[in-house]
């Protein structure tokens, strides 16, 4: 059975996102869903996520129609400093993604893929509380109405592997969050 995908809204200096997961792929301190972990992320504590994530430029930035196309993939947790658990099992995650086929799903699925902002370094995961793994590049034929429906795509064509690399991790997430 598939769990449908929530989506939460943030903003920062140069652009608005629109991000989206199932609820079991994002978890916080005061609760499970992209908006609890959203807050967590905000306050740099005690979340951990998964999610695609599509960033606009904000005005007066032209708006360019192929950021809507970028579909990111990241995982999210605080710094190791604020949370070395959490930031542990954000490196163990990232790692098991990249080792599974996905990158490949991505290609035989008919979309581009853009490794040109991955910074995966045991450093870099360490020092950042989101790290992305790849972009999921959709050209015009592909591309939806919303971003929220490019995130809906992407999520559908490729959420089973996500899923079984999560699994693995599912325990220690529900441990770490209270959750039994």
């Amino acid at each position: 059975m598939s769990e449908s995908l929530e989506f939460g809204y943030g903003s920062s200096v140069g652009n608005n996102s629109v991000f989206g997961a199932p609820k079991s792929w994002a978890m916080a301190k005061d609760g499970a869903g992209v908006n609890a972990a959203y807050r967590g992320y905000r306050k740099h504590r005690g979340f951990f996520d998964v999610i695609w994530q599509i960033n606009v430029p904000k005005p007066p930035q032209p708006h360019k129609p192929e950021s809507a196309r970028k579909v990111r993939l990241q995982v999210e947790s605080p710094t190791y400093d604020k949370d070395p658990s959490l930031n542990t099992l954000k490196r163990e995650v990232i790692k098991a993604l990249l080792d599974s086929e996905l990158r490949r799903l991505v290609r035989a699925k008919g979309y581009g893929l853009d490794e040109a902002r991955v910074r995966t370094s045991d450093l870099q995961i360490r020092n950042s509380k989101t790290t992305t793994l790849f972009s999921v590049v959709l050209d015009r034929t592909q591309s939806k109405a919303n971003p929220e429906e490019n995130i809906k795509a992407v999520h559908d064509a490729l959420r089973q592997p996500v899923d079984a690399v999560l699994q693995r991790f599912a325990g220690r997430m529900d441990q770490h969050f209270g959750r039994q």
